[in-house]
């Protein structure tokens, strides 16, 4: 699967694949060779990638701190697919901080929505229809627009808080007309 001329022309490959077992099998077959190759699923010394538990913390320290304190209120969550240990990593974290400072917040809901914005636009019209009272939304992975677009068009985009990760055309925009409230760029590391 890794080509010589991937090998020949670069300094290291990362790969992200859904299923572990796929990823090991191809992350092996570009080993040898003076390309190193890290999936971030396979321990060992060269890991590169982004702290997913630090930024599910940051969203829900984001989401706490734009709800009014101590008042009971529910969120939802969509992740793009929980086989991604990334967004699984986002979703701990995410709960993580909840449970340590704003305990008072219900999560009500989880989504998968495989980063794809019309099935996103699918499941956020049945979940705004399904929980008029809905206070929150974090989007672990993609499809951010597929969420905002049934916000603005049931009025709710500036009534709901928004949080979702990575600045795109399409979050920008939404930053701007106030549908989103806040993104993050997770943070990233490098350890050899």
């Amino acid at each position: 699967m890794v080509s010589s001329r991937i090998q020949e022309y670069s300094y290291g490959l990362v790969v992200q694949c859904r299923l572990r077992s796929v990823s090991d099998g191809h992350v092996r077959e570009g080993e040898g060779g003076d390309c190193p190759s890290s999936n971030n699923e396979t321990p060992g010394e060269h890991v590169a990638g982004v702290d997913n538990r630090a930024a599910g913390r940051l969203a829900g320290d984001l989401i706490g701190r734009f709800l009014p304190k101590d008042e009971p209120q529910k969120i939802a969550l969509f992740a793009g697919s929980l086989a991604y240990r990334g967004h699984e990593e986002r979703e701990m974290g995410f709960r993580h901080i909840l449970s340590e400072e704003f305990r008072y917040l219900e999560i009500v809901d989880l989504r998968e929505i495989r980063d794809d914005r019309i099935r996103a636009y699918a499941e956020s019209t049945t979940l705004l229809s399904g929980h008029p009272d809905l206070a929150a939304i974090y989007n672990i992975g993609g499809g951010n627009s597929g969420i905002g677009k049934p916000l603005e068009e049931c009025g709710r985009g500036r009534e709901v808080v928004f949080v979702g990760h990575e600045v795109t055309e399409d979050t920008r925009l939404m930053l701007i007309k106030g549908t989103m409230d806040a993104l993050t760029s997770p943070p990233s590391f490098i350890r050899f």
